[in-house]
């Protein structure tokens, strides 16, 4: 979990300063949906977002628009619950914030 934390803190100082090709992650809504990722899409997607339980996509390489992620976070996908009816719109989008810091 310490690795974790300092990977993820790595990543959003990275992205935070990065130039005009580095994604514009907002730190606070990224804190916010790490929170929410690891009640809800952890023991499936893993720490680090490869861990790929019951074909759970690898978010460490995906390419994914935010509008894409939010549709299957919402709606579900395959063997994915939707969370539409569990989190509210505000906590998707935090929720999003983070898995484009889960990014390579």
């Amino acid at each position: 979990m310490i690795k974790h934390t300092f990977i993820f803190l790595s990543v959003l100082v990275f992205a935070s300063c990065g130039g005009n090709d580095s994604p514009k992650v907002d730190l606070g809504i990224a804190s916010a949906g790490r929170t929410i990722y690891f009640g809800k899409c952890n023991a499936c997607h893993g720490e680090e977002g490869k861990k790929g339980l019951g074909g759970a996509k690898d978010l460490s390489v995906s390419v994914l628009t935010n509008q894409e992620i939010k549709e299957i976070v919402t709606k579900g996908k395959g063997s994915m619950a939707g969370y539409g009816a569990v989190l509210s719109d505000e906590e998707i989008n935090q929720v999003i914030e983070y898995i484009i810091t889960l990014r390579q």
